[in-house]
């Protein structure tokens, strides 16, 4: 190998990161905490207080990318970052970082330190398919069901029908577990999934047995902090009909 393939390889500020015993003491892993159209921000916890950040260029050519601190829990002032590829301090940032010109396929690693945000208290939020609030297009429609929670669901959402959950707020921007709740007594039926932060998934549903049984599946859909809209449908087929969905986030 080149001496730059054994640089990679044996750099240890990067093994630490691999090798730090927060894995073992809380199973801890690095999570994606935000996904751009061309670019990823992973993160990982750290036994000494730190965080590990990895910045991945997924475009076919060089682009900054930035990372918010926010996204990681740390107060948005006097946060140190460390450059662990290049073995460099950067300095200290308020709000934000931006590794420039990252290659395509490239990525930048850091090590940033700061204060943390004080922990949010979550709370579940539940949101009936049948509000007033949403949108209902047809042929999709309001039909009774005594099995759901709200007394009613949204019922034939095909072709050009759809149901949009308009007012979904969430108090931090990435991936947020969401819980669908649903009938579907064919075998297995596919659904479209679509938001206002740009996440567009198609969905295999499993069956939720005979008659007007609810069931429930967890989606991870890519939203933004603030109000949000998560719309259901299938153009060209039959989605599964919609009795609620719910969250956590923190307060608004």
């Amino acid at each position: 190998m080149n001496a730059a393939t054994l640089e990679t390889l044996t750099n240890k500020e990067v093994i630490a990161i691999n090798q730090d015993p927060a894995d073992k003491q809380a199973h801890t892993q690095g999570v994606r905490v935000r996904r751009n159209s061309g670019s990823e921000i992973w993160a990982k916890p750290l036994s000494s207080g730190g965080v590990a950040v990895l910045l991945l260029n997924r475009a076919d050519q060089s682009a900054d990318v930035r990372v918010n601190w926010s996204d990681l829990g740390l107060l948005e002032k006097g946060v140190s970052v460390r450059d662990l590829w290049k073995k460099q301090d950067l300095g200290v940032f308020d709000t934000s970082f931006t590794a420039k010109a990252i290659p395509a396929h490239g990525s930048v690693m850091l090590l940033v330190r700061g204060k943390k945000l004080e922990p949010e208290i979550l709370s579940t939020i539940s949101l009936e398919a049948e509000s007033k609030i949403n949108s209902v297009l047809e042929p999709a429609s309001v039909q009774a069901c005594t099995a759901c929670s709200g007394g009613a669901y949204i019922f034939n959402i095909r072709g050009e029908g759809a149901l949009t959950f308009n007012k979904v707020f969430v108090s931090r921007t990435g991936s947020i577990p969401v819980t669908v709740y649903f009938i579907n007594p064919s075998d297995q039926r596919l659904m479209k999934v679509t938001t206002s932060a740009g996440a567009n998934v198609i969905v295999r549903v499993h069956s939720s047995g005979d008659g007007d049984q609810v069931a429930s599946l967890r989606l991870d859909l890519e939203l933004l902090a603030g109000e949000n809209t998560i719309t259901f449908s299938l153009p060209g087929g039959k989605a599964p009909s919609i009795d609620r969905i719910s969250y956590q986030t923190g307060s608004k």
